[in-house]
């Protein structure tokens, strides 16, 4: 076994500078660093975030970490988190003795005893001999203080960090964490309780919930799970080695196959290069053989020609003139003879070019970048993993929830031309179907069979609308706060009156008769609230207590109105709750697939659909927000999916695309027969 001293070497070292910890501070997940060296960290993370930071990634886990302290700058961020007071001790004895070797307090404090320690007491913040853990365990007033082996503790930092430190809140760090929040999933202390968990009806003091936690056996159940997940991540990670093994294959194969590629066209070229030159050779020797006994005759010609005018030179210098007269007839004669023969040989006189001619394509190629003319495939599948279910972890449950099938893609174009984005939309009876457009500032109506019928110019940008009754709707106007209504009769659409909202309502849906459900931003709060039918706020409810940089958010009821979703596109998150007196969250979904939710929507069966814009992607869960399904761009989802609507009558929803604005995508739900 490895020595305690080893552990502590390790614990005692900053995962950012790798040297030993210089006032050692604590982040909320219990990882650790170098003060000095955690505010560099926070600072590269504010240049990057031109200066715009509410929150930064542990260095080691990733976890999103926001300021330690309300008010405080972010020059001061490091300074304000918790230090660890055990790795303050363990440093401090390393400086006294040369080894981190820890001694028991009490024996020291009390006769200065240098009693080795075996044991570390989370409530006394104190290394302990094994005596003095014996005699803790005995005292009635201590026997009840949490102690773990200091080896244990030394050996894992993150349990140095809980153990040594108080529980402290997140947001105001110079308190100790008190209550828990039912209703919001959160741990609070004193204050935060006050500000902001006041109207919550699940308040629980921490260390009475506690203890009902433990002795339901919910610790355990969670480790059991975090082991199952453990186990999958290790096959995950077994399956990525072998993936890298098959990849440094095919890399390893990518010089022999260009090499036999290349080897190809040496041969290709060098056929080439021979066929082409014996050609030419065979037409140069033919060519030279032909011009060659051209030349003769014409030579033989030249000789007459010369010998015919000489001797009619000669007679003229000696002969009489009968004697030239004679010459002169029979050179005419030999003339005409000549002059055709000269004829001949310049018509059938020809000059032959040999050229390489390469072909077009060729040439295209020889001018090409290297990279143009052979690339690399890369394909991107699925990671096979074994199909060993996660021990201890929930599999997806069995449901007889419907099979989304996609139907067809559908033209939602207007007489005017103009490109729009539909950000809402609403079925109306005899599956008329209503959408907004945020570009134009219209309300649109389209046929059962989306054609457009007609549209209402709005007086600023829409960003939802709702049917309230067969002849009316509702469309929300965030940036005026205003909810606007209109009636539809026939193929008309008419304004009938507007409402005033006290904050920005970007969705909205009819919860009663005399009541809506809206949600939106407040300030750079998501929100959602219960109106009435004169604009009072009958209920208010705050989704998160962080800022988030997006305003869109979008919101359905279930079937029986009972409950109620919102999607918070700048928290990646889709939220539920309750819509009985307690207004209580019923859960959060949350998944690494799902990015930018954006339009939510449920069917007949209570069946849950959220659009990830970002994500390109749909999620389909059960009522209780457990995954059943992801459908992508394979199941013909587009490609930046925004609004979802149900047709209940139809058994089918359309997706708007903010890709292709002007396409809708029909998908219909086939149900298992009973």
């Amino acid at each position: 076994m490895e020595s305690m001293s080893t552990y502590r070497a390790d614990t005692l070292e900053c995962p950012l500078c790798l040297e030993e910890f210089s006032v050692p501070r604590t982040l909320p997940c219990l990882h650790s660093f170098c003060q000095s060296c955690l505010q560099s960290y926070i600072n590269d993370m504010r240049q990057k975030n031109k200066d715009q930071l509410t929150l930064f990634p542990c260095p080691v886990c990733t976890k999103e970490t926001s300021s330690p302290s309300i008010g405080k700058m972010i020059d001061e961020w490091a300074s304000a988190f918790p230090q660890n007071c055990l790795l303050v001790s363990l440093l401090s004895d390393k400086a006294v003795r040369g080894t981190p070797e820890r001694a028991c307090d009490p024996c020291m404090s009390v006769d200065s005893n240098n009693i080795p320690a075996t044991g570390f007491c989370a409530t006394c913040n104190e290394s302990l001999c094994p005596d003095c853990i014996k005699a803790h365990k005995k005292n009635t007033l201590l026997k009840a203080h949490i102690i773990v082996g200091l080896e244990d503790v030394t050996k894992n930092p993150q349990m140095a960090a809980m153990m040594s430190s108080k529980m402290s809140c997140t947001v105001h760090v110079d308190k100790e964490i008190e209550f828990y929040c039912k209703d919001h999933y959160e741990l609070s202390c004193n204050t935060c309780a006050f500000l902001f968990h006041r109207a919550c009806a699940n308040i629980l003091e921490l260390k009475v919930h506690a203890q009902r936690i433990i002795q339901d056996h919910t610790p355990v159940d969670v480790i059991n799970k975090m082991k199952g997940l453990e186990s999958h991540l290790g096959r995950v990670i077994k399956a990525n080695e072998g993936n890298l093994e098959d990849m440094d294959k095919q890399v390893t194969q990518l010089p022999k196959q260009i090499r036999g590629l290349r080897q190809k066209l040496d041969k290709l070229l060098e056929d080439l290069e021979y066929k082409l030159w014996m050609r030419g050779e065979k037409l140069h020797r033919e060519e030279s053989a032909l011009r060659k006994g051209d030349n003769k005759r014409i030579q033989s010609l030249l000789a007459a020609i010369k010998n015919s005018y000489k001797l009619l030179e000669r007679m003229m210098q000696h002969g009489s003139d009968s004697q030239i007269f004679i010459t002169l007839h029979k050179v005419e004669e030999q003339l005409a003879f000549y002059e055709r023969e000269v004829r001949q040989h310049f018509s059938e006189t020809h000059s032959l070019d040999i050229q390489l001619h390469v072909n077009d394509m060729v040439e295209k190629i020889a001018e090409m970048e290297s990279s143009t003319i052979a690339q690399l495939e890369v394909t991107e599948k699925r990671l096979k993993v074994p199909s060993e279910s996660l021990k201890n972890v929930p599999e997806q449950p069995p449901t007889q929830s419907g099979q989304v099938q996609f139907s067809s893609e559908v033209n939602l174009k207007t007489p005017d031309g103009r490109l729009p984005l539909f950000t809402g939309a609403a079925y109306l009876p005899e599956n008329k179907l209503m959408l907004v457009d945020s570009w134009n500032h219209r309300i649109y109506m389209f046929s059962s069979a989306h054609a457009y019928i007609t549209d209402y110019k709005l007086p600023s940008p829409p960003t939802d609308v709702c049917l309230l009754n067969t002849q009316e709707v509702a469309v929300a106007l965030p940036k005026e706060n205003k909810i606007q209504f209109a009636s539809v009769a026939g193929d008309r659409i008419k304004y009938t009156m507007t409402l005033t909202t006290q904050y920005p309502c970007f969705s909205l849906a009819q919860l009663s008769v005399e009541e809506l459900v809206v949600a939106g931003m407040n300030k750079d709060r998501y929100y959602w609230a219960i109106l009435t039918s004169s604009g009072m706020e009958k209920s208010y409810v705050g989704i998160e207590n962080r800022p988030a940089w997006s305003d869109i958010s979008y919101l359905a009821l279930n079937k029986t109105k009972t409950r109620l979703l919102v999607s918070c596109y700048g928290y990646n998150a889709l939220y539920c709750f309750n819509l009985d007196s307690k207004l209580k969250r019923r859960f959060i979904y949350k998944a690494r697939e799902l990015e930018g939710p954006t339009g939510v929507g449920v069917d007949s069966d209570d069946t849950i659909y959220v659009a990830g814009f970002i994500s390109r992607n749909i999620h389909q869960l059960t009522e209780d927000g457990i995954i059943l399904q992801i459908l992508s761009s394979a199941s013909g989802i587009p490609s930046k999916p925004r609004e979802l609507c149900f047709n209940e009558r139809r058994d089918e929803f359309l997706v708007t695309n903010s890709g292709e604005t002007e396409k809708g995508h029909i998908f219909k739900i086939n149900w298992p027969d009973n």
